[in-house]
């Protein structure tokens, strides 16, 4: 589990908090989805939950481990796709080769089942391939890490529409389920992905930050909503 304790996050010590006192919970073997107006904090939870940027108050735990150790049994068992990126110039099987070793439950099998849906070549040259492919590819080295916890910022941005039904098809099945049953997922990006999810997460300005408690409902007609905080709705 994921979880966000009474965090307070600002950019400078003269800006507003983008987050004041905010908690949340995410669950393993769930697919989360996160909207809100640009602004709410959206990408910048995203990396907090990474580790990569650490908040000035509260605390984040992944699995009971405090995030911002950086440990590398944690981060073993997370792996963020971001909204931009470079990739190394090099065939997508010597990068595969190269960062695979971290992920001691790395999958062949489901990063080969995830460049075949992409239709792309394992030994395809990244710094050849167009925005949309390179982000295919590293959609599918992330998902065959088998990671416990996946994040992606915005990863269907530079996909054309047949693409995102094939980013759909690989990343939940149409059977509901993730490339590995034993995953969680909370991406952030348009509300055209809304079926893929088992939750919606959406986050509001409050006067001053994002603030308060978002929580989930325990049943698709149940929902949660307070005028200063996050409301999370069961889709």
């Amino acid at each position: 589990m994921i979880d966000v304790q009474n965090i307070t996050f600002r950019y400078s010590s003269k800006s507003e908090p983008v987050f004041h006192n905010f908690c949340l919970q995410l669950e393993q073997n769930k697919v989360y989805g996160l909207l809100g107006e640009n602004g709410t904090g959206k990408s910048t939870l995203l990396y907090l939950l990474m580790g990569l940027l650490r908040p000035e108050e509260g605390i984040i735990t992944v699995d009971n481990a405090d995030v911002s150790q950086r440990k590398r049994a944690t981060l073993q068992q997370m792996y963020i796709v971001p909204e931009e990126f470079d990739l190394p110039q090099m065939r997508f099987t010597d990068y595969v080769a190269t960062y695979r070793p971290f992920y001691p439950a790395f999958s062949d099998d489901i990063l080969h089942r995830c460049m075949d849906e992409f239709h792309l070549p394992l030994d395809a040259r990244l710094n050849q391939l167009s925005m949309g492919d390179k982000k295919k590819a590293l959609m599918s080295f992330a998902l065959a890490t088998n990671v416990r916890y996946l994040l992606m910022d915005e990863p269907t941005n530079g996909l054309d529409l047949p693409s995102k039904k094939q980013f759909r098809k690989v990343i939940v099945g149409q059977d509901g389920s993730m490339p590995s049953s034993s995953s969680s997922s909370c991406w952030h990006c348009s509300f055209s992905c809304w079926r893929s999810w088992a939750y919606c997460m959406t986050l509001h300005h409050a006067p001053y930050a994002t603030s308060g408690a978002m929580e989930f409902p325990s049943s698709p007609s149940s929902s949660l909503t307070s005028p200063t905080a996050p409301s999370a709705e069961h889709r």
